[in-house]
């Protein structure tokens, strides 16, 4: 992992991903992943109120929106290599309260603290890493979503086997264990110099604050919005959907783990439609997928349409992910890439805590299936106004072609 004390060196130098950055994503995304799932399910087991498990299971999301900021701000200021490992750190600490064969529901609240705070403050600093430790900052940002997406499905996959046959305390103790994975792959990478004169926080925040209003990052905050959209509902109403159609647990959870492997597909998706395409054109054919992908829930009532519908889903939504943090990165300086990608990934955090509670809300009074085709219009909608003035996308076509 290159160092951040000297954005100007490791441009010229453009050296190509490391491949321990790549495992420590992979088994970091693995061990996020595994508590995400394992958590909710131990505290249903364990007889606690739907209550108590909604809000332990809010509270990563909740940590999300400040640490996304506070993370891109600190990524500036102490540089991507330091800011991951403490999130490393942070997850493998989240396993520790959790090792006991009676774990306190005091206990799963501060391992979902210590989650939450590792995924905020992790996106950004990755991301910005990733833009800057390759010469071609799409393929990098594309191979972190892959290996992170192979990550999260293996733990999806894992995680009720592991609690099954081996009992609760070693699935959690497995998350702890990927996590010093992650720290033991990036430990010996030179970490970046602090710098020499420490700023006034006025002056750290002010890039940040300046990008929250500019028009290139307010296009990539939709973009993000619309592509984590899909993200917030694979957790609650794709599955709550998928019983409703009388497809069963085992297999409603089955199709989530399809979703995720539309998502690594759609990782590496980009660049080559990058390459084909005009960054406008590739966005707005992925917009015009999420909204189809969406709108037509409600007449996937076969198991293998409704997972050829999560699996476009998928794609679609992680080559939005992709291509937003790309331009984020195309329309900021290298000093001030982690503040550019607090501000766009903002959105993202912002949609993880709304569309759920939103969705919800619709879905009570119009139903889950029509609420569908509704979300599926307003990415539509999206898609048809970015079409309709593509100055917007303007700054991020001469980018891609510079």
């Amino acid at each position: 992992m290159q160092s951040d004390a000297s954005p100007a060196a490791a441009a010229a130098a453009a050296p190509t991903v490391r491949a321990g950055f790549l495992v420590a994503g992979a088994a970091f995304n693995f061990s996020f992943q595994l508590l995400l799932v394992l958590i909710p399910l131990f505290a249903a087991e364990r007889g606690y109120s739907l209550a108590a498990i909604g809000l332990l299971t809010a509270v990563p999301g909740l940590m999300q929106v400040p640490l996304r900021v506070s993370g891109g701000v600190l990524t500036d200021v102490w540089g991507s290599a330091r800011i991951m490992r403490v999130c490393f750190l942070a997850s493998a600490v989240a396993a520790v309260p959790l090792l006991s064969d009676h774990p306190s529901l005091a206990g799963l609240a501060i391992a979902q603290v210590c989650n939450g705070i590792a995924r905020g403050a992790f996106w950004p600093a990755a991301q910005s890493h990733a833009s800057r430790a390759s010469s071609d900052s799409a393929r990098a940002i594309g191979s972190l979503f892959t290996v992170t997406g192979i990550g999260g499905i293996a733990a999806l996959l894992a995680a009720g086997a592991i609690a099954d046959r081996l009992g609760y305390p070693v699935a959690f103790g497995a998350s702890g264990a990927a996590a010093l994975v992650s720290l033991i792959a990036t430990w010996r990478e030179p970490a970046p110099a602090r710098p020499s004169v420490r700023r006034p926080m006025g002056e750290v925040l002010a890039p940040l604050r300046r990008m929250i209003l500019q028009r290139p990052f307010l296009v990539a905050g939709a973009l993000a919005f619309a592509a984590s959209t899909p993200n917030a509902l694979a957790g609650t109403f794709y599955p709550v959907f998928a019983l409703q159609l009388g497809f069963g647990a085992v297999l409603a959870t089955a199709l989530v783990a399809v979703r995720q492997g539309g998502m690594i597909a759609g990782a590496s998706t980009f660049t080559p439609l990058l390459r084909r395409l005009s960054f406008p054109r590739a966005i707005l054919i992925s917009l015009a997928a999420v909204a189809v992908s969406l709108a037509v829930v409600p007449v996937l009532r076969d198991p293998v349409l409704y997972a050829l519908g999560l699996a476009l889903s998928g794609i679609a939504a992680q080559v939005v992910n992709v291509g937003y943090i790309w331009w984020a990165t195309q329309n900021s300086r290298p000093e001030e890439r982690g503040s550019a990608l607090a501000a766009t990934g903002l959105w993202w955090a912002a949609a993880v805590l709304l569309v759920p509670a939103v969705f919800g809300a619709m879905a009570a009074h119009l139903g889950v299936a029509a609420t569908f085709v509704v979300w599926g219009a307003g990415v539509a909608a999206l898609c048809a106004g970015l079409a309709l003035r593509p100055a917007l996308l303007s700054r991020a076509e001469a980018s891609a072609e510079a």
